[in-house]
């Protein structure tokens, strides 16, 4: 099982749930759609003008930057493998 971080410095949010990893567990976008589902004040980049500029992945992590056009920050980290779970 998998948790995932999303963390909006601005509006100080900070919120850490479970998720389970996705179907397409190769493709990246399959593991934000399953971070929105279950966070849902993680802004969509299709519907609002948040957008991410980078992201990055590794086995034992995935991370996206995203701003808007304000100049606003968020960042949602994904740990595939969390040390505590296993």
């Amino acid at each position: 099982m998998a948790v995932v971080q999303y963390r909006n410095e601005i509006r100080q949010q900070d919120i850490s749930r479970r998720m389970f990893a996705p179907k397409k567990v190769t493709e990246i976008d399959a593991w934000f759609k399953a971070a929105r589902s279950v966070i849902p004040e993680i802004p969509n980049p299709k519907d609002t003008d948040w957008s991410i500029f980078n992201h990055s992945a590794s086995p034992d992590y995935i991370r996206f930057d995203m701003f808007n056009s304000i100049g606003e920050r968020c960042y949602i980290i994904i740990a595939r493998r969390h040390p505590a779970i296993g």
